[in-house]
């Protein structure tokens, strides 16, 4: 028996996969700004929560007071670089995943972590930086993208 007439494949592309909205493998010289705005805020919303967090988790542990600054700081990146998509904004927040591979070269792995859960923070940093290259190259042709795409 079939199915009552429920379309799978456009559900999925409309909620899971979609050229306006979720663009991730449209190149940054493709998009359009409608494009970018949506990549741009996913972006933002990630690293505005994960900074706060860390922020949040800093203040609440007495971790020190560079941890919070540079923390509170991200947040204010991507307030501007969501609101602005200036590029300043996006090399800032871009280091982001650099400066938490920094810190675990300097200060190493939390106590108590498997090897597994060393690989594990490695491979989402390199993930993370990945992906902020990308947002880079967003903010970068910003300017320059079209509003909509050419018919």
């Amino acid at each position: 028996m079939v199915a009552s007439g429920v379309n799978w494949e456009k559900l999925f592309k409309r909620y899971i996969w979609d050229d306006d909205r979720t663009p991730y493998f449209v190149p940054a010289s493709r998009m359009t700004r409608k494009q970018a705005d949506h990549e741009i805020f996913a972006y933002t919303v990630f690293l505005g929560i994960l900074s706060a967090v860390v922020c949040l988790a800093a203040l609440s542990y007495g971790a020190s007071d560079l941890t919070v600054v540079y923390a509170f700081s991200l947040i204010v990146a991507t307030v501007v670089l969501g609101v602005t998509k200036h590029l300043y904004a996006a090399w800032y927040s871009g280091a982001a995943p650099l400066t938490f591979l920094l810190y675990l070269l300097v200060y190493g792995f939390p106590a108590g972590l498997a090897p597994i859960d060393h690989f594990v923070l490695i491979v989402f940093a390199l993930i993370w930086l990945r992906y902020a290259v990308r947002i880079v190259g967003i903010a970068k042709a910003y300017p320059d993208m079209p509003e909509r795409a050419p018919r």
